[in-house]
């Protein structure tokens, strides 16, 4: 019942998500700032309503009084302001496909960032992961770098490209099923 119960709320998040953008574009009519702007003092208010209703305000100022917590979440919430404001942007400016997709892209694009530090700080890594997590970032690059190689650049691979992309991604998968401890 409570699988039953999660399932239900995780594809009404989907469902909810998924029109987000057309609610954004019925406010195309305003300043893409204001909408910002009401975005910011809404999700504050409920914020502080839902943590009041479930007698847990003392969490939120012990976590503003957290000066090592606040050097992690300042920035956090930096990025996270730049990600509506481009979002609302967008979408006001009639490019609701476009953002969508960009939602999708994203990840793929942190992933492409944020991959050669991965193996930079490799010393650093290794404390906190293993070879099958490496293997997989290894597998999944080529994947990564030839969706972003067909939206940006609209150059899109060959068969022979798209096999040799695959094989790596089968191969781990293959590991994993088998239970294998290679990695």
């Amino acid at each position: 019942m409570h699988t039953r119960k999660n399932v239900l709320a995780l594809f009404t998040c989907y469902v909810l998500w998924g029109f987000q953008p057309l609610y954004w574009a019925l406010l195309s009519h305003l300043d893409s700032f204001l909408i910002l702007f009401c975005r910011i003092v809404m999700a504050a208010v409920f914020s502080v309503l839902i943590l009041g209703f479930t007698h847990r305000l003392s969490e939120l100022k012990a976590l503003f009084q957290n000066r090592d917590m606040m050097k992690i979440l300042l920035p956090a919430t930096v990025f996270l302001l730049a990600d509506w404001a481009i979002f609302i942007v967008v979408i006001n400016a009639g490019h609701v496909l476009d953002a969508s997709l960009g939602y999708y892209v994203s990840p793929l694009v942190l992933f492409a960032i944020t991959e050669p530090l991965y193996f930079l700080a490799e010393s650093y890594a290794v404390l906190y992961t293993n070879s099958t997590y490496t293997g997989v970032m290894l597998a999944v690059s080529p994947i990564g770098s030839i969706a972003l190689a067909a939206l940006l650049l609209r150059e899109f691979p060959s068969k022979r490209q798209l096999l040799f992309c695959l094989l790596p991604i089968t191969g781990v998968i293959l590991i994993t099923l088998s239970g294998s401890s290679l990695g």
